[in-house]
């Protein structure tokens, strides 16, 4: 069964789009820092669920500069 994910995006609410948006972009920064690091011979041990997880409380993005 196929899943419709642009309809799924469109469902959400701009809010939710900028938060989901700006958790998937740091999560691709850090993938290409590991991929990075690893590519110049510095290994990170730690399983992906360490530094892939992002606390989202930290520092609160501002939906405001949705455009």
């Amino acid at each position: 069964m196929a899943v419709d994910y642009a309809a799924i995006w469109n469902e959400l609410n701009p809010r939710q789009q900028f938060y989901l948006k700006t958790i998937f972009d740091e999560d691709q920064e850090r993938e290409t820092s590991q991929r990075r690091a690893k590519a110049q011979g510095n290994w990170d041990s730690r399983p992906a669920a360490e530094w892939r997880a992002i606390d989202a409380y930290h520092d609160p993005a501002s939906p405001r500069d949705i455009s």
